[in-house]
């Protein structure tokens, strides 16, 4: 089997749709009410949405990587610039999902060093990351790669605010340099 990660480009719109869309579900499932989950579908969380607002991105400069086996997209993540005035980095990991069907193999790791890499090579020093506060996954994943926990706050989802976590590399040289 062949594993590629490459940057995103148009025509990867659906693949990175379908992850989006499962990888939430998978994800917050446990944190997120099952009626809050079954109520995005119908609030821009389809997988028809979803492809719409990727196509959107991939048209424009985005920071986006996949990770491809087979043709077949089973990850994705994007950074750009902090959009967080109050917390001190100038970069930010906006988005990072693999599909449930492709963990533990390693995926994560190497789309988080992709953004890391690319943030460098663009001018960035360090990085952000928001996470639900319930989500430990999220956090052993961000703490084994070198995050540091930096403040609280809260997401809303559906009308209702849940607690969240940003996490920081305070320098992305480290990270961007390890081998993936």
């Amino acid at each position: 089997m062949s594993l590629t990660i490459r940057p995103a480009t148009s025509g990867d719109e659906r693949g990175i749709a379908r992850v989006h869309v499962d990888a939430w579900r998978d994800a917050y499932a446990g944190i997120l009410p099952v009626e809050t989950l079954d109520a995005q579908r119908h609030r821009g969380f389809s997988y028809e949405k979803r492809e719409e607002m990727w196509a959107k991105i991939l048209a424009g400069e985005h920071g986006t990587f996949v990770a491809v086996e087979n043709g077949k997209v089973l990850g994705f993540a994007s950074g750009g610039a902090n959009r967080a005035e109050d917390v001190p980095c100038d970069g930010e990991l906006t988005a990072i999902y693999v599909h449930p069907t492709a963990h533990r193999r390693g995926l994560g790791t190497a789309l988080l060093k992709a953004v890391a890499r690319d943030l460098v090579s663009r001018g960035f020093a360090s990085m952000a990351v928001w996470f639900f506060q319930d989500n430990e996954n999220a956090r052993a994943f961000y703490r084994a790669h070198g995050a540091e926990f930096f403040c609280s706050s809260s997401y809303e989802v559906g009308g209702v605010d849940y607690p969240d976590e940003c996490s920081i590399w305070r320098s992305l040289e480290s990270l961007a340099a390890a081998p993936s």
